[in-house]
């Protein structure tokens, strides 16, 4: 990511962040941020990493404790997304950013941990992360304001494989498919079906 566009992605951020409401005295503040750019079998990213640390940053500043977690496996983007949701209480204000490979199948969104192999459409439902599971986790805590924020809208990395496999069908298009979820912003660096 080029350093102006990240610099507006950080003031986003930061907006985002200061147009909620004062948290109540014993509110958290809390925030989990995801780059991953150390693919194995898809193509490696250049900036994701970056990206998460800016945010990260923005975050601290804004009075927000951060984990920041970079270039996640499976396992390693379960156990933080695991530790996030247990973190989080009634009333606490939540920001979940991701960095990295997302992909559109079938009309759900997925975030790519850097081990995914995904040369088949089983491959991306049984080891991708669903978005969907990450807004649930928010809401079934009934935190007091959620963001996620979703820098993933890009041309699907597992394209090439699936066409060798002819599962083609599966993909529709490219970018993320849009998402709505009740009590909560979801922001994506483009818009749903685009590209950044």
């Amino acid at each position: 990511m080029s350093p102006v566009r990240r610099t507006r992605l950080v003031s986003f951020v930061v907006f985002l962040v200061l147009t909620a409401f004062l948290a109540p005295v014993h509110a958290a503040r809390l925030a989990l941020v995801i780059g991953n750019d150390a693919y194995v079998h898809v193509p490696k990213l250049r900036n994701a990493r970056a990206d998460a640390r800016a945010i990260a940053h923005a975050l601290e500043d804004a009075g927000f404790k951060v984990s920041l977690a970079l270039d996640q496996d499976r396992a390693g983007m379960n156990e933080s997304l695991r530790r996030f949701r247990n973190n989080l209480s009634g009333g606490d204000e939540a920001v979940f950013f991701y960095a990295g490979h997302g992909v559109q199948l079938g009309g759900t969104n997925y975030l790519l941990p850097v081990d995914m192999k995904g040369n088949d459409v089983d491959n991306v439902v049984d080891d991708a992360i669903r978005l969907q599971r990450v807004l649930d986790d928010l809401a079934e805590r009934k935190t007091r304001f959620a963001r996620a924020i979703v820098d993933a809208c890009r041309d699907n990395p597992l394209a090439r494989a699936m066409n060798r496999t002819n599962q083609t069908r599966a993909l529709q298009g490219p970018g993320l498919a849009p998402m709505t979820a009740s009590g909560m912003l979801i922001a994506f660096s483009t818009e749903p079906g685009s590209v950044s």
